[in-house]
């Protein structure tokens, strides 16, 4: 597999208005795990209010109803998200020693 090829589309949510003080995090999630994921940005933002922040998020699939959610929180909050969309057959290629399903992964 061509590694340079995993990404199928980048989707930037920008309201930093200083990359002072700017701290990265990132999240691997599924739709299931969106409201788990926004309520641990917003609470890295809120105790930490002399910090920025840009969250990366690696998701397959995920709805355009919660790639909005997250666009919302990034405007609210003025920190950045940016959504890599991965390809799926991506995780055909990972070697495992059992059972491994997508949501294993996010």
């Amino acid at each position: 597999m061509d590694l340079n090829n995993i990404i199928n589309n980048v989707i930037e949510y920008k309201y930093l208005s200083t990359k002072k003080d700017l701290v990265h995090i990132g999240y691997g999630i599924d739709n299931n795990y969106v409201r788990c994921a926004a309520t641990s940005m917003v609470s890295f933002y809120l105790n930490n209010k002399n910090r920025n922040f840009s969250f990366y998020i690696i998701t397959n699939n995920l709805s355009n109803e919660n790639k909005d959610k997250f666009r919302s929180l990034a405007e609210k909050y003025k920190f950045n998200v940016f959504i890599y969309e991965i390809r799926q057959d991506f995780f055909l290629y990972i070697t495992t020693k059992g059972l491994l399903v997508n949501s294993n992964v996010f």
